[in-house]
């Protein structure tokens, strides 16, 4: 039954629609504009589509050239459901973020579920459930072409199942989603929460205990053997030791998730939500909120560790976490009866703050990008130089990368090229003043945004400077023609 505060059921189902209409109004209008670009897109979907077209799991485009770890130990699952997908309803990042936004909106039902279980009122879980699909770190998992969404799904439905006391489950959804990536693994940090909350029942029933871990540990060994079928023709302790180890932060980056998500890059889509976190955090503590409902300070103070353990400060890995956070801010909120006032506040604070992105971004339109730069690049011979998302108007196609970490573009001998200049990718910002003050101040060591933005400079100069370059295409794209194509020769 649908209740929602002191309203009757009528008024409930009529607030959960229109809630639910709003939001996809929302995801609507900011369908592939919600953030202009970021690479991992593209490097997740030449993956994919090499995979879905040769049956192997390499990255063959996006890795630096002086890297020898090309095979992918994660993946497959996303690869053949992604591809598969793509390959019924086109190659297109509007399709692939289709899939992201699928799994956002079904972890944001097993969370209603996961809350029911625990005895949160229907209030508080409808409210979790519809606002999860609107909170940025959720949305913009949504509006990405990468495996998160996927395995927040499978990581939270493995928290439900072990809830449930559908163990075998539990740990066969957990495996599955470490396949999608290894931070699935996060999956066992949520279990490791709940089992800490209610460790009574285990602890004062033996029997209990042991027939959760065998039926827990029986579907994990299934889930491991699930891995290892898929990726029986790479697989090697050494390669996988080596990818983890690789892939810590050494040192040079922000330390945590916690902190790049709400200073790289796109630190301003973020402020209100540190506002409403911090506030609501020192609320929860001040009014003793903690001496009510134990899960919500165990399953945060576990996540929190957890960043520690899974040390590789990405920002989007805010998405694991946030579930936690999330819990808090509304918990608090109820505690302080405040819940329906609260409700009606964050949803206009949404129209706001997606209306203010949708102003800046609602005129780009990244399919119409890609078609500009198929209609211009006519001979197919010819390479192809661009950025990351350049990639899918060149997919079957000679493409050269301009990335930081790939610095032979000059030593290659290309002789004839299409060059793709996308400065509006790459722009002079706020962003990059903040990173230079954590640079200053002795935060960080990585000058992330700025060399990526000298070296797309540097490597536009490059070919303008050594080639004969004749610019054949102009588009307004996002602002006065931020979208240029030369035909390059030597």
């Amino acid at each position: 039954m649908v209740k929602l505060f002191d309203w009757d059921r009528r008024k409930s189902q009529i607030a959960l629609v229109f809630s639910l209409l709003l939001t996809l109004l929302i995801y609507y209008l900011l369908h592939c504009c919600y953030i202009l670009y970021n690479g991992d897109e593209s490097w997740t979907l030449s993956r994919v589509y090499h995979f879905i077209t040769t049956g192997n799991n390499y990255d063959t485009v996006f890795r630096a050239v002086e890297t020898t770890d090309r095979v992918q130990l994660f993946g497959i699952s996303y690869n053949s459901l992604t591809g598969t997908f793509l390959n019924s309803f086109g190659w297109t990042k509007t399709n692939a973020h289709l899939v992201s936004i699928f799994f956002i909106f079904s972890s944001s039902l097993v969370w209603f579920h996961i809350l029911r279980c625990l005895r949160f009122s229907s209030s508080l879980s409808w409210v979790f459930a519809t606002s999860m699909l609107l909170f940025p770190a959720y949305f913009g998992a949504g509006n990405m072409a990468r495996t998160d969404a996927m395995v927040l799904f499978f990581a939270s439905s493995s928290l439900y199942c072990f809830i449930s006391e559908r163990y075998f489950w539990s740990g066969l959804l957990l495996m599955i989603g470490t396949e999608v990536h290894i931070i699935g693994s996060i999956g066992a940090f949520y279990i490791l929460a709940y089992f800490l909350y209610d460790l009574g029942k285990f602890t004062r029933q033996p029997k209990v205990f042991l027939k959760m871990l065998a039926t827990f540990s029986l579907g994990a060994l299934l889930g491991l053997a699930y891995y290892l079928f898929l990726h029986r023709h790479v697989f090697s302790v050494e390669l996988l030791l080596h990818l983890l180890f690789s892939h810590r932060d050494k040192g040079l980056e922000l330390p945590s998730y916690l902190l790049t998500y709400f200073v790289q890059p796109e630190w301003y889509l973020h402020v209100t939500e540190l506002v409403l976190l911090l506030s609501m955090i020192v609320l929860y503590l001040f009014k003793k909120a903690y001496k009510g409902h134990r899960f919500v300070w165990i399953f945060l103070l576990v996540l929190l560790g957890s960043t520690f353990i899974l040390s590789r400060p990405n920002r989007l890995y805010m998405l694991f976490l946030f579930p936690a956070l999330h819990l808090v801010i509304l918990y608090t909120a109820e505690h302080l009866k405040i819940l329906k006032t609260f409700t009606i506040c964050l949803y206009l604070g949404f129209v706001l703050h997606y209306g203010w992105i949708y102003s800046m971004n609602g005129s780009y339109n990244f399919q119409n990008s890609i078609e500009q730069m198929q209609a211009a690049m006519i001979d197919p011979d010819i390479a192809v130089v661009g950025v990351a998302d350049v990639w899918l108007a060149a997919k079957e196609r000679d493409f050269h990368l301009i990335y930081n970490t790939i610095k032979d573009l000059p030593e290659r001998n290309i002789k004839e090229t299409y060059l793709v200049q996308t400065d509006y990718m790459h722009p002079e910002s706020w962003s990059i003043e903040l990173e230079q003050m954590a640079i200053d101040r002795g935060f960080t060591k990585d000058p992330l945004l700025q060399k990526r933005r000298k070296h797309y400079q540097d490597q536009i100069a490059y070919f303008k400077n050594n080639y004969d370059c004749q610019l054949i295409s102009a588009d307004r794209c996002y602002k006065q023609d931020s979208l240029r194509i030369w035909h390059c020769t030597r």
